[in-house]
């Protein structure tokens, strides 16, 4: 697996379609939270830290939680807006406080859903015709790259084969 990596603009990926966002909109959403970050001069964002700790300064009502992978599945994280949780699979979350950047990837692509999808209802599968703009996966992936600074040139990511 490559350090520093994450997919590609081109890559369709599966998922739903969800209201457009360009690459823009997407770093304003990801902003305020590398403000904070930034401000409390942290060095690199690291989302698994961010969420476990400051994120819960800012909404209290909001849970992380690792879960087993018989839970899970091959899901590798959950985010649910509508409960103010994020699920992680346990393996994902250890590597992750190892210093796993890819595990660090799938915490900040879920956050991504978290913070973008918060108000979507019923959406319809994306398929290949499904622009970037409207897919929620290249969404989050986006913004994971935004909060971990891959947003100037991603490159294919490969995670946690099975």
């Amino acid at each position: 697996m490559a350090e520093n990596s994450h997919i590609s603009d081109q890559q369709h990926l599966e998922g739903y379609v969800v209201p457009p966002l360009s690459k823009e909109e997407i770093k304003e959403y990801a902003k305020p939270y590398l403000d904070f970050w930034n401000r409390n001069d942290l060095g690199r964002f690291n989302p698994l830290l961010f969420l476990d700790t400051l994120y819960t300064l800012i909404d209290k009502d909001f849970s992380l939680v690792s879960k087993s992978k018989d839970q899970m599945g091959s899901l590798l994280g959950l985010a649910t807006p509508a409960k103010n949780l994020i699920e992680i699979r346990e393996d994902v979350y250890y590597r992750a406080l190892e210093g796993s950047h890819e595990a660090q990837l799938v915490i900040a692509h879920e956050f991504g859903h978290f913070c973008m999808h918060q108000n979507i209802r019923f959406p319809k599968l994306a398929d290949e015709s499904t622009p970037n703009e409207q897919s929620a996966e290249w969404q989050a992936n986006y913004f994971a790259d935004v909060l971990m600074g891959l947003d100037s040139q991603p490159i294919q990511m490969e995670l946690f084969g099975e």
